[in-house]
């Protein structure tokens, strides 16, 4: 799994690679959003891109 801050651009870039994905890009509201993609070898991996709000320290 690969951790990123806009997964929508990193999405856009890989398949700009001719990079496949499994289908959409899923979303488990307010938690996180994930994709799955295949290497060149088809294995799968994921995007994952976190949409917990980090805490403000008081």
């Amino acid at each position: 799994m690969w951790g990123v801050a806009d997964i929508k651009k990193a999405r856009a870039w890989l398949e700009s690679k001719d990079v496949r994905f499994d289908g959409d890009t899923i979303t488990i509201p307010d938690t996180v959003r994930l994709a799955t993609f295949f290497d060149p070898d088809g294995y799968a991996w994921m995007l994952s891109q976190s949409l917990i709000e980090p805490e403000a320290n008081g």
